[in-house]
């Protein structure tokens, strides 16, 4: 997540899906919150046309 709003994350429209990289389903230690995988589920349900890519670690 960008650390400052930069106020469209629109790009080039050169692939017409989200590419993740660094994808891991792991929950590191002290990190209280959900995993990637959940975040990606919650993006799919909002924009269930969407396509993403996840590259492992």
């Amino acid at each position: 997540m960008p650390i400052v709003d930069p106020g469209v994350l629109d790009a080039l429209n050169l692939v017409t899906l989200q590419i993740n990289p660094h994808f891991t389903n792991a929950l590191p230690q002290g990190h209280q919150i959900e995993t990637r995988e959940q975040r990606l589920r919650e993006l799919l349900a909002v924009d269930p046309q969407l396509e993403v890519i996840g590259l492992p670690a």
